[in-house]
């Protein structure tokens, strides 16, 4: 059901049922996909959802996580549900030298 070769994709995540999932953005929307079904688990619009109106990228999946690299912000999203976790911005990202 989906053009997988058209498709930006983070790379599978395991959602809280130990389920894994194909995270992936297809046009306006955040999807997570079966690998073993082609199933749609979860979508979201990503303007309404994320707030996000301007082209996005899939960052690294880390555990239950997925990055969604907006232009200045960066957004944590919950695998297994498409849920927000966290936003901040991205413009500000420093590191620090905790030895001075």
């Amino acid at each position: 059901p989906y053009e997988f070769d058209s498709m930006r994709c983070a790379g599978g995540g395991s959602d809280a049922n130990s389920t894994n999932l194909l995270i992936a953005v297809q046009w306006d929307w955040l999807v997570a996909i079966s690998p073993t079904t082609g199933a749609t688990v979860w979508n979201w619009t990503i303007a309404e959802k994320y707030n996000e109106t301007e082209g996005v990228a899939l960052g690294p999946v880390v555990q239950h996580v997925v990055v969604l690299l907006a232009r200045s912000t960066r957004h944590g999203i919950d695998i297994a549900t498409g849920a927000l976790l966290w936003t901040f911005d991205g413009d500000h990202i420093g590191l620090y030298d905790t030895n001075s």
